[in-house]
């Protein structure tokens, strides 16, 4: 079987590959390497890939929208930043947001605190209107939702099952979204498909002490969403 050689556009040798496994190997390092520009060299023994290098315009770093009723939602939306600080750029507030803030990266991270009977936070209702001009074709969406699953367990994190049925319908995919139910106690939730959780989910009301161990999970779960190493 012949081997692959990987090299950047600048003739950076970043290793070599099986052929099968070249695709999960053009991931090995998300800041460098963007995606397959051509195969350069047909030899006897190897076969060289060349990779075009990221500019400064950067699709594959994403950015983080977060919507919030009483500011609790921020410290976690940074606290996922600090996880996934080589993934997302930028956090924002949705209420300071436009839906051109979504065109220019393949990978988002979208999250809300869930009010009332599980829906979105007023500042996430505001904008939902534009979500209907925003193209999630060929974007891979991650989802993060908080809840209070003793004072609110009937609808526990809900408002995230907002979020994942709009994404889908606008063409993006969901990564990381298959986040056990273990050590969560409520009556009832819309955000879980197949036995999962659709996205990362936090109780800061009762739980505090866990969000950081989530988090962590979780951003692992989206590494291997995008086929990216730590």
């Amino acid at each position: 079987m012949k081997w692959c050689k990987v090299v950047t556009q600048s003739n950076q040798q970043l290793g070599w590959a099986e052929p099968a496994r070249l695709l999960a190997f053009a991931y090995i390092d998300f800041l460098l390497v963007k995606r397959l520009r051509a195969v350069a060299t047909h030899s006897q023994f190897d076969i060289f890939f060349i990779y075009q290098e990221e500019t400064k315009e950067n699709k594959s770093v994403g950015k983080l929208f977060y919507g919030t009723q009483t500011g609790t939602t921020v410290a976690v939306a940074e606290s996922i930043q600090k996880q996934l600080a080589d993934l997302v750029s930028e956090i924002k507030p949705i209420d300071r947001s436009s839906a051109a803030d979504f065109a220019d990266n393949d990978f988002l991270v979208l999250g809300s605190s869930t009010w009332g009977d599980g829906e979105l936070t007023d500042d996430w209702v505001d904008f939902w209107p534009q979500m209907d001009n925003i193209n999630f074709s060929g974007k891979k969406v991650a989802l993060f939702a908080l809840g209070d699953q003793v004072g609110y367990g009937y609808n526990f994190v809900s408002s995230m099952k907002i979020m994942y049925d709009k994404v889908l319908e606008r063409g993006g995919t969901i990564i990381a979204n298959q986040i056990t139910r273990d050590g969560f106690d409520f009556e009832h939730t819309e955000a879980i498909v197949d036995g999962y959780f659709v996205g990362l989910v936090i109780d800061e009301v009762n739980e505090p002490h866990l969000t950081e161990d989530r988090i962590a999970a979780w951003a692992q779960e989206v590494r291997n969403g995008l086929m990216v190493t730590a």
